[in-house]
């Protein structure tokens, strides 16, 4: 028998992810039950009947949850025909629970359990020792598989050393990120968290920007799952079909694409150069994926601060970046003249013509072959400018340095 857990799926990347790899997944490894875990599907915290029917349609036999189950209010509305999910055992007894689903293979009965952990989390009604000895009392079955939901490692090692001979598979969920330690430990495959199914760009599923606001203002911030190219994780256990014990456990990681600089020109680009000044950077990909990073709103021009945002990092930033790029490469720095009167700045190096900050103008087109040299006197005559051409620099020596 084979099975494959997926993951926390977090928000809607994580959906559009589990949507977009769990088919030929399933044409390649041939599972006889999915499994994911849906307690960050409806916006980074609970699920709702949508989801859950999408998750269903996907080909989902079990849908196991965390301590956010009930952070949606719309579970309550069909929990009671919601046959395929799991709800954790030992906390929220207030509220209606599923704490088994039962699955059945070959005339072999098999128990998928959820379990909130104690250690860095909110109050258990019930420790996940207490809870999983008295599942495994009430729920008789011939294998028994455990989502702990659970924050740190030892203590889902612990558990692992605890129940391995009764207990045929323990996966942990909720930190987001897929750890290396899969292994099969006297017939019970274990791995400390499948990891998740959600924006890899992130803070472990959750807006970066959101986050680093939080942090820098003290200010409270609602929960906004990362809207970037998701990740899949998952794992894909086998099992013995007589014993009923694990074989094998392999984990499973589909990383987005890295995307390609995007630049005018960056396939083109072929020089490199060593300047002992900017140990790192060698080539025009070099710096723009360095500048990626560092480019912001101070470094922005004026004029245009109130539109720049990381998605358009570009903005603005022309002149401070071809003169920095002139500083590391050489060459010469070129201007097309643009409608409103200014000149947009661009490089050739070794006579390649590059512009790194071409992303701005995304949809329009530029004539590069309309150019004028451009003077960094001229330029820095502007005190501003000048200030921020510095700042740019030396945001770029520290972080290479």
């Amino acid at each position: 028998m084979r099975i494959l857990f997926a993951g926390d799926i977090v928000g809607k990347r994580g959906r559009e992810v589990l949507a977009k790899h769990l088919p030929s997944l399933k044409a390649q490894y041939e599972p006889d039950f999915v499994i994911v875990n849906g307690e960050n599907a409806a916006h980074g915290k609970g699920i709702t009947k949508k989801i859950y029917n999408s998750f269903v349609s996907l080909g989902a036999d079990v849908i196991t949850m965390g301590n956010h189950t009930f952070s949606n209010d719309n579970l309550l509305t069909f929990i009671g025909e919601a046959d395929r999910l799991v709800t954790p055992a030992n906390r929220d007894p207030d509220k209606p629970s599923r704490p088994v689903k039962f699955l059945e293979y070959q005339g072999k009965k098999i128990a998928v359990f959820n379990l909130v952990g104690e250690i860095f989390m909110d109050p258990v009604t019930e420790s996940p020792a207490a809870a999983l000895e008295r599942l495994i009392r009430e729920y008789p079955a011939d294998l028994r598989i455990v989502d702990f939901h659970a924050e740190a490692t030892s203590e889902k090692a612990i558990l692992l050393r605890l129940f391995y001979d009764r207990v045929s598979l323990i996966v942990g969920t909720h930190t987001h990120v897929q750890t290396a330690d899969e292994c099969v430990y006297k017939g019970c495959a274990f791995i400390s968290d499948i990891g998740m199914c959600g924006g890899y760009d992130s803070i472990i599923g959750r807006d970066t920007q959101e986050i680093l606001e939080r942090v820098k203002t003290g200010k409270h911030t609602h929960f906004v799952p990362a809207d970037t190219p998701g990740i899949f994780s998952a794992v894909v256990v086998d099992f013995n079909d007589e014993t009923c014990r694990a074989e094998s456990i392999r984990r499973i990681q589909i990383r987005p694409e890295e995307p390609k600089p995007g630049f005018r020109n960056a396939d083109k680009v072929t020089f490199w150069i060593d300047n002992p000044s900017f140990p790192g950077i060698h080539t025009a990909k070099d710096l723009y994926e360095a500048l990626s990073g560092i480019w912001c709103r101070e470094t922005c021009a004026p004029r245009m601060r109130e539109e720049w945002t990381p998605e358009n990092k570009t903005l603005g930033q022309c002149s401070v970046t071809a003169f920095l790029c002139q500083d590391i490469f050489g060459g010469e720095v070129y201007g097309v003249p643009l409608e409103d009167g200014n000149y947009h700045c661009f490089n050739v190096v070794e006579g390649e013509v590059f512009d790194l900050t071409s992303e701005q103008f995304t949809g329009k087109d530029l004539v590069y072959t309309r150019a004028y040299p451009q003077s960094r006197k001229t330029h820095f005559a502007k005190e501003e400018k000048r200030l921020r051409y510095e700042l740019l620099r030396q945001k770029l020596i520290e972080k290479i340095s």
